[in-house]
């Protein structure tokens, strides 16, 4: 339980061999919840390369658990929503090219 790390680059090469920092993303999930299987099986393969992913257990900090109650998966960057319950590759994507 608690936090366990995706793709742990800490930079990508972009175009012209410039590199570029990785996003850093939260995926706030609980254990047995299959829409949280099935977004980070969903955003794995579009991260791949740009961003990194931390999960985190909610049910592991009171505090989480008060915030998001049932309402996981939530994907987050910093302290920005991306999408929650099902992945919204086009908000992933608007939020990755920022």
């Amino acid at each position: 339980r608690g936090a366990a790390a995706g793709p742990t680059a800490a930079a990508a090469a972009g175009a012209c061999g410039h590199r570029r920092a990785v996003k850093r993303l939260t995926l706030y999930t609980r254990e047995g919840c299959h829409l949280c299987e099935l977004m980070l099986e969903a955003l794995l393969p579009r991260i791949r390369g740009r961003a990194e992913v931390e999960l985190i257990d909610i049910d592991c900090d009171p505090r989480l658990v008060e915030r998001h109650g049932t309402r996981v998966p939530v994907l987050t960057c910093g302290d920005d929503e991306i999408c929650h319950y099902h992945l919204d590759t086009a908000a992933l994507e608007q939020r990755l090219e920022a």
